[in-house]
């Protein structure tokens, strides 16, 4: 297999792949998609989820056999 540069691999598209009509896109839609990634909120962590991970800390504290089996399951 030989190595392809970009500019060969993106003419190699464009003659396989031609847009439609000629018409490129009105504008690059790139922003829009970083921005609404930007506005997800990311949700914060519930009060049962600091509930099981507290769990999981005092079971391998108790019990330090736990963290293989722990391990296992990851």
């Amino acid at each position: 297999m030989t190595p392809v540069s970009d500019e060969k691999a993106l003419q190699l598209l464009r003659a396989e792949l031609p847009v439609p009509d000629g018409q490129l896109p009105a504008t690059d839609l790139w922003p829009r998609v970083e921005r609404r990634i930007q506005e997800r909120s990311h949700p914060s962590a519930s009060a049962v989820d600091w509930i099981l991970a507290a769990l999981v800390v005092l079971s391998c504290v108790l019990r330090p056999s736990a963290i293989g089996m722990l391990l296992l399951h990851i």
